[in-house]
């Protein structure tokens, strides 16, 4: 496992590095006098979002891998693990009862009515209720922790 953990290492410091100087070297290409979609099918944000991407993908497949190979060398995590999958299905269907479906207008005019108004804003509270309950919880081990030492 620790292998991987270098090679991802490796594969986040590159695309960083390269990200570094591949806005070094296009002066003003995310400037603020661009209109809205000149910026997005600027090459600059096409990268921005292509490495956002592929950073997040590699970073949840390598979650998905480190937490199975847990699983199956400790199989006393499993509890652990079916509280977190718990969490993150009450997060999900909080967001969906709270996700309204009205009419949501992006930058480019064009408006989300219905299923992916509601979807957008499951999107939205789910993340916020997990932020928040992580952010409890962290707390809570923080201070459970220095009673305990």
């Amino acid at each position: 496992m620790k292998g991987i953990g270098k090679i991802l290492l490796y594969i986040f410091a590159a695309l960083a590095i390269i990200g570094f100087i591949w806005v070094l070297f296009t002066p003003g290409s995310a400037s603020a006098d661009l209109d809205k979609r000149e910026w997005v099918a600027n090459p600059l944000t096409t990268y921005m979002i292509i490495v956002s991407l592929i950073t997040f993908v590699l970073t949840l497949l390598a979650f998905a891998y480190f937490k199975v190979v847990d699983l199956f060398k400790h199989p006393s995590h499993m509890r652990e693990a079916i509280w977190v999958l718990g969490a993150i299905l009450v997060s999900v269907i909080i967001g969906f009862v709270l996700g309204g479906s009205d009419e949501i207008a992006n930058n480019f005019g064009e408006s989300y009515a219905g299923t992916k108004s509601r979807l957008i804003g499951m999107g939205i509270i789910s993340t916020g209720v997990l932020l928040f309950v992580g952010t409890i919880f962290l707390i809570w081990d923080t201070v459970k922790g220095f009673i305990k030492a």
